[in-house]
C-alpha cells in the first residue's frame, strides 16, 4: 500500500483472503463446462475418425472385404461403441446445463431481473427435457428418445422382473407416480392432437 496517498493505513491490516466464494461457484462452473465441451468435441473427432475407418475398404474380393467388415462390425458391437457415441450428447447436455447455472449465479449477484430470465429457460430446458425422457421412457413408441431413456427404461425392466425386496419397495413406490405421469402424457397427447386436427384449421 502507497503511505503517501494513506499515510494513517497500516499494511499489516490489509490481507486477501480470497475471491468471494460465489465467483469461485460461478468460475468453476464455467470451468466445467467449457472442460465438458471440450472434451465432447474431443470425443466427437475421435468417433468420426472410427467410423471412417469402419467404412475404409482395404481391397481384395468381395468375400475378404465381407470379412473385414463383419470383424470391424463385431469388435463394434463387443467394445460398445454406441455406448460412446450416444455419451456425446449427455455430455453437451451437461456442459449447457453447467452453463445456465453459472450465468444464473452469476447475473443473480449483479441483476435479478435478468438472472430470472436464465433461469427460466434454464428451468424450461430441464423440465423439457426430462418430460421427453420420461414419455420415451414409460411409452416404447415414443420417438422422442434420449439418451437417458435407454438406460432408465432399462432399470425399469430390471425393477419388474426382479424379486427384491430392495426392488419391490422402489417398484411400489414409483408405479403410481408412472401412472399420473402417464395419465397427464396421455391427456396432454389428446389436447395436441385435437388442437392439430384439419377439424380445428378449417372455416
Amino acid at each position: 500500500m502507497n503511505n503517501s496517498l494513506f499515510p494513517n493505513a497500516d499494511p499489516s491490516d490489509v490481507t486477501w483472503t480470497g475471491p468471494p466464494p460465489k465467483t469461485v461457484a460461478v468460475q468453476s462452473l464455467l470451468y466445467a463446462s467449457l472442460a465438458t465441451s471440450l472434451f465432447a468435441a474431443f470425443l466427437t473427432m475421435l468417433g468420426k475418425q472410427w467410423i471412417n475407418w469402419y467404412t475404409r475398404n482395404h481391397g481384395g474380393s468381395a468375400a475378404e472385404k465381407s470379412r473385414d467388415r463383419q470383424q470391424k462390425l463385431d469388435g463394434l458391437e463387443e467394445w460398445r461403441f454406441h455406448l460412446v457415441i450416444e455419451s456425446i450428447p449427455i455430455l453437451l447436455q451437461l456442459a449447457l446445463l453447467l452453463l445456465g447455472c453459472a450465468l444464473s449465479l452469476y447475473l443473480w449477484q449483479i441483476n435479478r431481473t435478468v438472472a430470472g430470465v436464465i433461469i427460466t429457460f434454464t428451468l424450461f430446458g430441464i423440465t423439457f427435457y426430462t418430460l421427453l425422457t420420461l414419455a420415451a421412457t414409460v411409452h416404447q413408441n415414443c420417438p422422442y428418445r434420449t439418451p437417458l431413456s435407454i438406460p432408465i427404461r432399462a432399470l425399469f425392466r430390471y425393477l419388474t422382473h426382479s424379486s427384491s425386496t430392495f426392488a419391490h419397495s422402489l417398484r411400489s413406490f414409483v408405479a403410481p407416480l408412472i401412472s399420473v405421469y402417464s395419465s397427464f402424457v396421455d391427456s396432454l397427447r389428446g389436447i395436441i392432437g385435437n388442437y392439430m386436427a384439419p377439424s380445428c384449421w378449417n372455416p
